[in-house]
């Protein structure tokens, strides 16, 4: 996590996440002292190589954290992980989710619809926002009419193929 946020980064998702107590560990992985255990960079490109003032001050509080939820047990925890100070926003796995709950590749299962509807909205009644991916435009849609905050569409390796696939096609 240090060498991410010393290259620059201003928002880190850590994966899998199963409770409140490793959302806290993912926060202080994050934060300088006191209120984390990040550790002191003089001169990296996230600080302008040691130009921006105060910057060690004022850090701390610019660091988005979201934290992926994508099993099951960790749905359930959705509050208690949320209100972790320093979690910015929750985002719900649909991948994992559906193979924890015994429908591996079955993304879009009405079980695992409903779950991830209901923890959208424990979301909006404790003001956390919170996002899923979609794998296609499909997808994404349906995501979206269930209210999640922000979706992502595919993966950057899942495009490159899929522009891949295109060029062969072409040929």
């Amino acid at each position: 996590v240090k060498r991410v946020l010393d290259a620059g980064a201003a928002t880190v998702m850590f994966p899998f996440v199963q409770d409140a107590a490793e959302a806290a560990r993912a926060v202080a992985a994050t934060r300088y002292p006191p209120e984390g255990v990040r550790g002191m960079a003089g001169m990296s490109r996230a600080n302008r190589y040691g130009t921006v003032p105060n910057f060690f001050a004022t850090a701390n509080k610019q660091i988005g954290v979201i934290v992926q939820l994508e099993t099951l047990q960790s749905v359930k925890k959705l509050e208690a992980i949320a209100a972790v100070d320093g979690v910015d926003a929750l985002f719900i796995g649909p991948a994992d989710l559906s193979a924890s709950m015994g429908h591996v590749g079955q993304t879009t299962h009405p079980a695992v619809m409903d779950l991830m509807a209901q923890a959208v909205q424990r979301c909006k009644a404790i003001g956390k926002p919170v996002g899923t991916i979609g794998g296609d435009p499909e997808s994404v849609a349906q995501y979206r009419a269930t209210g999640f905050d922000y979706v992502a569409v595919g993966s950057d390796l899942g495009l490159f193929m899929q522009g891949a696939r295109s060029a062969i096609a072409a040929l």
